[in-house]
C-alpha cells in the first residue's frame, strides 16, 4: 500500500535509511578490504583484528555479494523498464534478507566454535546484525520502497 510518507516533494520514492545501513553492514569485509589496503607496512593487521580467521573473512565476502547486486541494480535505475529489471528488484528485498540470516548465522557458529577472538568487536557486529535483520523484516516502509521504487 502507497503511503505519502514514502514520497518526497518532488513525488520520488524516499531511500529508507535502513536500505543503506543494510548495505553497509553486508559491505562490511569490503570496507574494511579497502581499508587495510591503504595500511602499507601490513594489510592483514587490519583485517586480523575484526577477522581472526581467514575463512570468516572470506565468509563475509561471499556474504556481500548480493548487497553488491543489489546495489548496481539501484544504480541502473534507468533500465527499469525492461521486465528482467523489474524481477531482479521485485527479489532483492529477500535476497537481503537471506543474505543477512546468513551472515548471522555464520557470525554466531563462529563466535560458537571458538574461531572468532572474542574480541568486543564481534559482539557489536552480531548485535547489529540482530538489530538490522529484525528491522529488515519487520519494517514496513522498506517493504514499500521495494515495491514503489520502480514507479
Amino acid at each position: 500500500m502507497v503511503q505519502w510518507q514514502d514520497f518526497d516533494f518532488e513525488g520520488k520514492v524516499k531511500i529508507p535509511l535502513g536500505y543503506y545501513l543494510v548495505l553497509l553492514y553486508l559491505l562490511r569485509a569490503y570496507a574494511l578490504w579497502v581499508v587495510s589496503l591503504t595500511y602499507r607496512e601490513d594489510p592483514t593487521l587490519i583485517l586480523s583484528l575484526v577477522y581472526s580467521d581467514k575463512s570468516l573473512f572470506f565468509y563475509s565476502l561471499v556474504i556481500g555479494i548480493p548487497a553488491i547486486l543489489t546495489f548496481t541494480l539501484f544504480s541502473l535505475k534507468s533500465q527499469k523498464e525492461k521486465p528482467w529489471f523489474a524481477r531482479l528488484w521485485r527479489k532483492q528485498h529477500l535476497v537481503l534478507s537471506l543474505a543477512l540470516v546468513l551472515d548471522l548465522g555464520g557470525q554466531f557458529i563462529a563466535i560458537v566454535n571458538g574461531q572468532s577472538n572474542g574480541h568486543w568487536s564481534q559482539i557489536l557486529l552480531l548485535m547489529t546484525g540482530f538489530y538490522l535483520t529484525w528491522y529488515w523484516i519487520k519494517s514496513l516502509k522498506v517493504k514499500r520502497f521495494f515495491g514503489n521504487w520502480l514507479l
